[in-house]
């Protein structure tokens, strides 16, 4: 028995890959998006496996599908409660960083001139440095989290987007019949 060494695997995946890539390209190109009035469209309509190829397709998509309902049903939940654990988990982090950045603010606020004097007599002017270092800080900080906070909303829209649609093509392909 021989074994496919990685070189072997990865060439396969190359090989399948280009040949999906011209495919495509072929059908946007010389068939406007209609994969029949492509080139390849063409050639395997003219020997009589286009449909033979149509209906294996078919049958590949729908069972996939029933797969996907399949593990909806069994194993969905589980990746629901991880998927809410590891969110609840990344705003305990966000609120924890607030908190101590909130806390550290307070901090060098409430003893700032107490410990002006001691640092003034070994660094003079060194405290209007840290000041204006802490202040940028601040404003970069709550610039991040703005943004931070925006893109993630945008991000969680479009992805509730996308698994809609994709709910609903898998709700189509898995009511059809295999033959």
């Amino acid at each position: 028995m021989h074994r496919i060494t990685s070189k072997c695997k990865w060439s396969c995946i190359f090989i399948i890959l280009m040949a999906s890539i011209a495919l495509y390209y072929d059908t946007a190109l010389n068939g406007h998006g209609i994969f029949a009035e492509s080139a390849t469209g063409k050639v395997l309509t003219n020997a009589g496996l286009l449909p033979h190829l149509q209906k294996g397709c078919n049958v590949a998509v729908v069972a996939s599908a029933r797969g996907i309902k399949c593990y909806e049903k069994y194993v969905d939940p589980y990746v629901v409660i991880l998927t809410q654990m590891i969110e609840d988990l990344l705003r305990q982090l966000m609120s924890d960083a607030s908190n101590i950045f909130e806390w550290a603010n307070g901090y060098f606020n409430g003893s700032w001139a107490l410990q002006i004097e001691v640092m003034e007599q070994y660094a003079p002017n060194v405290s209007k440095k840290l000041k204006a270092f802490a202040l940028d800080a601040m404003k970069s900080y709550n610039q991040t989290a703005t943004i931070m906070e925006d893109n993630l909303n945008q991000v969680i829209i479009f992805a509730w987007q996308c698994n809609k649609k994709f709910h609903q093509k898998v709700d189509e392909y898995a009511q059809r019949q295999l033959f």
